[in-house]
């Protein structure tokens, strides 16, 4: 798998989709997203109101996300996602890290921005990807690429639990900024190495990871 380009190719797209859906920072914004919003200068009910209302809207998100992926393919809504949690972690992290008091409008910037991201993510990232990894893989390479993409996905969702409370404790209003920089990486990824899928046959998607038709009926142990 790792010496054949299209396999290689897939190997590589499903790793990365995988990073994807965490190393954004999603559980570190999560399960701390309470926290967050306390520090952002809401009272410890209004933080909880704010948390239950985000999580609400999350459920929501998630149910119009897979119609939305069905309507513009999952690549595009991949790109668009990015996009979006680019410009909420960047905003949050400037209106965090601007002094403001409980009633300045920092505070509600950074509430939205955080809410923002959340229900991105559900909408478009977690959709759209999960839509991606079916379409992108073939059947000899899906086991043994989700296996190790899963192990990395996991290993990747720990260290983002562990280490966001450390970030916001040594760097406080920065502790986005890793994720920010991941999604970056993220963004033009999909851009430039995530093929089509939409409206796309296994060959054509294949074709774009340098793999012809014949070469594709060939099973993996004869590579």
């Amino acid at each position: 798998m790792v010496t054949t380009k299209s396999y290689r190719n897939q190997f590589i797209a499903v790793v990365m989709l995988y990073l994807n859906l965490v190393l954004v920072g999603i559980d570190g914004v999560l399960m701390y997203s309470n926290l967050m919003f306390k520090e952002a200068g809401l009272t410890t009910s209004q933080a909880s109101v704010a948390t239950i209302g985000v999580f609400g809207a999350q459920l929501l998100a998630g149910v119009i996300g897979s119609t939305l992926v069905q309507k513009y393919g999952g690549r595009k809504m991949l790109i668009v996602s990015n996009i979006v949690i680019i410009i909420s972690l960047t905003v949050c992290t400037i209106s965090r890290g601007v002094p403001h008091s409980k009633h300045s409008a920092a505070v509600f910037v950074a509430v939205g921005a955080i809410g923002l991201f959340l229900i991105v993510w559900s909408a478009g990232t977690n959709p759209s990807i999960f839509a991606l990894l079916a379409a992108i893989t073939t059947e000899p390479t899906r086991p043994t690429a989700f296996g190790y993409a899963a192990l990395l996905f996991w290993v990747s969702d720990c260290s983002v639990g562990v280490g966001f409370p450390f970030l916001q404790k040594y760097v406080e209003a920065y502790s986005l900024t890793p994720w920010l920089a991941c999604s970056v990486v993220f963004l033009f990824f999909s851009i430039f190495f995530i093929p089509e899928t939409k409206n796309k046959s296994v060959k054509e998607i294949q074709a774009k990871f340098g793999r012809s038709a014949d070469e594709e009926n060939k099973p993996l142990l004869n590579k």
